[in-house]
């Protein structure tokens, strides 16, 4: 009997709990553009967190999948005011196997990137050996583009990379996309925009609608 297909979306780290305003993923995971507004509910507002971006765009990709009739679930909780928990990798993927063993699953990991507040730009990351992986990549790439992404943040390149968590121990096909440079003013300003995040989201979605009729 053929498995019913399932998204699991992964928004990566953490967010913030409601009732202190604490970040509740590490230092590397935010980044403080002195005299800029973000309001990702932190304590300072000059603060960009990833994992509160993560959460949004995580929300507009499932908002998405719902209109369209695809279904799909989150590797953190989302009820019971918990949303804002930064379950631990491994504890995160081990949940996602154990998903998959009743579905025909895909894994979507959503990110934004830091390095050295210069480097800019949109990447992938999936397993050399997962045909579906390289697929979703491609895929996700083709519907960005045709959004118009790429013409707001930069396209880096699709990478291989075996050794990250989430595509080496999953057994499913996953992709890890880095949405942006969130270190990198420029990148963080678009990442910031309902315009940008929309878009991502509309791509994301469209690959995944061509997954689930695959």
């Amino acid at each position: 009997m053929k498995k019913k297909k399932l998204v699991i979306i992964d928004p990566g780290h953490g967010g913030i709990d409601p009732e202190t305003c604490r970040y509740m993923t590490g230092k590397r995971k935010r980044f403080r553009h002195e005299g800029e507004l973000f309001s990702h509910g932190g304590q300072n507002d000059s603060d960009f967190l990833e994992g509160v971006w993560n959460r949004q765009l995580a929300i507009r990709i499932s908002n998405w999948l719902i209109w369209h009739k695809i279904e799909f679930v989150f590797t953190v909780p989302f009820e019971n005011g918990n949303w804002h928990q930064d379950t631990g990798l491994m504890k995160r993927i081990k949940w996602a196997n154990e998903v998959a063993k009743d579905y025909d699953c895909v894994y979507v990991s959503i990110h934004a990137n830091a390095y050295n507040t210069k480097v800019r730009g949109w990447e992938t990351h999936t397993h050399k050996s997962s045909k579906i992986g390289r697929w979703m990549s491609a895929s996700l790439t083709k519907y960005a583009k045709k959004e118009g992404v790429f013409d707001i943040i930069p396209q880096r390149s699709n990478k291989h990379s075996p050794r990250l968590a989430v595509i080496k121990h999953t057994k499913m096909p996953a992709i890890l996309v880095e949405h942006g440079f969130f270190d990198n003013l420029e990148d963080a300003k678009a990442l910031n925009s309902i315009e940008l995040q929309d878009k991502m989201a509309i791509a994301c979605g469209r690959m995944l609608m061509d997954w689930s009729k695959i």
